[in-house]
């Protein structure tokens, strides 16, 4: 049996339909294949996505800058850099020094660059818990610009440092040489 197309006047074997119907067949099943390989890592990305945001919080009971993951995913902190003033500053006590020199007052911090904050966490990065100097740290924190590079588990990059929380892609963080905020090297 063959087929006869007017147009061209050829004859066209079954055999060929058959194989041609084979191959638009895998075509489709390859780009169907293809899209939901590409859905699937978009969803995936999507459930692991991190959203990190700083700020501060002052009541009766003292006063706290805060990181917080409001993703879906956990948030690798890469690297943070701390000015006050327009001014590097590499440690707390350096801010807590400019605030008030010589102070005896004690405050608390927690270790920031390279850790993994998890989704719906919360880390309080510096505590301040007596009240006359919470107040004068929070008098002062309108002039401190934090800037915190965090990364997904898919390595891709956020800067935050806008107090309205509009993270910033990047295509990797900046070196913790530039951005060293409260980072040792000796603890590598």
């Amino acid at each position: 049996m063959e087929i006869i197309l007017a147009e061209t006047a050829k004859k066209i074997a079954p055999e060929m339909i058959v194989a041609i119907s084979a191959l638009v067949v895998s075509l489709v099943t390859a780009t169907a294949t293809i899209h939901s390989a590409y859905t699937s890592r978009a969803y995936a990305r999507a459930s692991l996505w991190p959203s990190l945001g700083a700020g501060v919080s002052f009541n009766e009971n003292g006063f706290r800058f805060l990181l917080m993951n409001r993703g879906t995913g956990p948030a690798i902190v890469k690297s943070m850099r701390v000015q006050y003033e327009g001014k590097d500053i590499q440690t707390w006590q350096q801010f807590v020094d400019q605030v008030e020199p010589k102070s005896a007052v004690n405050w608390g911090t927690s270790f920031v660059s390279n850790i993994t904050l998890p989704a719906d966490d919360r880390l309080d990065a510096f505590t301040v818990n007596d009240p006359a100097f919470a107040r004068k740290v929070y008098d002062q924190s309108d002039k401190l610009k934090v800037e915190i590079c965090y990364c997904s588990v898919y390595d891709e990059c956020w800067v935050t440092s806008d107090p309205l929380q509009q993270n910033q892609p990047v295509s990797q963080c900046p070196d913790r040489n530039e951005w060293d905020f409260a980072y040792y090297r000796d603890w590598e």
